[in-house]
């Protein structure tokens, strides 16, 4: 046999080759969306809004009542306008215009993230940036009053993610992701006290007859004394590594508190002493729960 004889049989062979080497990857390729159309098949949205939403035919004879709507002469103090999170039936304006504009620090970036909504007192609106800047804003003009940086006394600490704000009369408590919960003179800004915690503050404090109420990042409230920063009480429930960032509050109402917790508890207390009342988890059972088997979920 020639050699260009060979070299015909040896061109041939490989396209060969190369010819089934395409029908393979391309028979695999089209399994793979074949697999993953049939994966989309199966899947079910954890948000409806794509859904139309009908009208309930068998609750047309319902009658809805409202209580009276309730002005906001005392502003906004805390996360959820009040201790027990009951924010009610609010008279506003049909339309709404924005009065004024103002620059109140950083916003959520790659390092850090802007998690606590601002509370207000009749005449001032207090916030706390990505960057735990402290900011007192004129509710009527939009000019900044004061301002002061939170610092956590450790260089290693550059950033705090978390943290949140609540006002009591002329008191600012501020629930640091540096690890500490301190108070503030909300006229001048000036530091009355600071109590250190053993972890990262993640919620804003809820403030009910005297006693501030917090969470922290491993799943522990304390209750601490607005005048001193003393701490009355703490309670922890389980730990979890993993969690969805947010500004989760305890909620109080007489001498209750409910406090949520990212493992699924939520566990009421005797808000005096910090004993337990009852508890009820939100999550189903097993250490390794994946998100589709959650079977509560609130807003």
């Amino acid at each position: 046999m020639s050699a260009q004889t060979l070299l015909k049989i040896g061109l041939i062979s490989v396209s060969c080759i190369g010819l089934s080497a395409c029908s393979i990857l391309n028979r695999g390729a089209a399994d793979r969306e074949a697999e993953e159309a049939l994966e989309k098949e199966g899947r079910i949205t954890m948000v409806l809004g794509d859904d139309t939403l009908q009208a309930d035919p068998s609750l047309v004879s319902e009658i809805v009542t409202l209580p009276e709507a309730r002005e906001l002469t005392d502003g906004w103090p805390q996360a959820g306008s009040r201790a027990s999170k009951a924010v009610g039936n609010i008279a506003v304006a049909s339309e709404m215009d924005v009065a004024w504009r103002a620059d109140v620090g950083n916003g959520s970036d790659r390092k850090s993230a802007l998690t606590t909504p601002p509370v207000a007192s009749a005449d001032t609106v207090y916030t706390i940036d990505s960057r735990q800047m402290i900011v007192a804003t004129d509710a009527n003009n939009g000019r900044r009053k004061w301002s002061e940086k939170l610092e956590s006394g450790n260089r290693r600490d550059g950033t705090g993610i978390g943290s949140g704000i609540g006002l009591e009369g002329n008191t600012l408590v501020i629930a640091s992701a540096y690890g500490f919960v301190m108070a503030m003179d909300a006229t001048t800004g000036a530091e009355l006290w600071r109590t250190s915690t053993e972890a990262p503050m993640t919620g804003s404090p809820t403030i009910k007859d005297g006693r501030v109420f917090v969470s922290s990042n491993n799943n522990e409230v304390l209750a601490l004394d607005l005048a001193t920063g003393e701490t009355l009480w703490s309670d922890q429930a389980i730990a979890e590594t993993a969690r969805v960032l947010g500004s989760p509050s305890p909620a109080a109402v007489e001498d209750i508190v409910v406090a949520p917790y990212s493992s699924g508890e939520v566990i009421a207390y005797l808000a005096s002493n910090g004993r337990r009342l009852w508890s009820e988890a939100l999550a189903s059972v097993g250490q390794f729960t994946p998100i589709s088997s959650i079977n509560d979920i609130g807003a």
